[in-house]
């Protein structure tokens, strides 16, 4: 998409920018090469983090705060030199949970500022959960059918799970609340990262103690996430 888009927008003053959920810029497409030796001179590159409590006000790091599109114009920029600089950004979610995945941006200098600006990033923004969604949705589902293969042959507690989405069953819910989420996860993905499966013992929230057996589940060459079996160790 910010490939298309810089196609689209190309000669303009204009800079395409993907920051992640941090507000660290990921991707930076310069629809010119002055606008590109601009943002240099800017330190705004691939790397910088542009969250509102490191730079102050800027529409970026103020997208990720709010969650809502969001408009900074020249002198609204807390930092001075940064003040000859515009921007709009938009909030870009994860297409089934809403989870903030990054924001997407347009911007320029203040003396190139166009309202037009606004729609045009968020209809780019749109097009990108559009996208998501529908690879999403596919890597989901094959979650979901894992856990109702696991579910139906199995009396174990199960939990599948990816970065945004946690399935678990009846048994599973007092073994893994969702605040134990993002450990798991972490955990689960380092111990797969160069094996299909894994067995071992991790602490969860409230002290509860359980042995977990892991599984990377895939669709065609793409994790779609991971599967486990888990029972509980010790009490809490």
């Amino acid at each position: 998409m910010i490939e298309r888009l810089g196609r689209r927008l190309e000669g303009q003053p204009l800079v395409i920018i993907l920051a992640d959920a941090e507000a660290r810029v990921v991707a930076l497409r310069a629809c010119r090469a002055d606008v590109r030796d601009w943002c240099d001179c800017l330190h705004i590159v691939p790397g910088c983090r542009l969250a509102e409590e490191t730079i102050g006000t800027n529409a970026i790091g103020c997208a990720v705060e709010e969650r809502r599109p969001f408009v900074v114009v020249g002198p609204e920029h807390y930092r001075v030199n940064l003040q000859g600089f515009s921007a709009r950004a938009v909030p870009v979610r994860h297409p089934v949970t809403g989870v903030l995945k990054g924001v997407l941006a347009l911007a320029c200098r203040t003396e190139d500022d166009s309202v037009l600006m606004l729609p045009l990033v968020e209809d780019a923004a749109a097009r990108i959960e559009t996208d998501l969604g529908d690879d999403v949705t596919r890597l989901e589902r094959r979650l979901l059918d894992r856990f109702l293969q696991i579910t139906r042959r199995s009396t174990a507690a199960v939990v599948c799970l990816n970065r945004d989405l946690l399935i678990s069953s009846t048994l599973a819910g007092p073994l893994v609340s969702p605040v134990d989420q993002p450990f798991l996860w972490d955990w689960a993905s380092r111990k797969l990262a160069d094996r299909d499966e894994y067995c071992g013992e991790l602490r969860l929230s409230g002290s509860v103690v359980v042995q977990a057996r892991c599984t990377t589940v895939r669709e065609d060459d793409q994790e779609a996430g991971i599967s486990s079996r888990c029972g509980r160790v010790r009490p809490p």
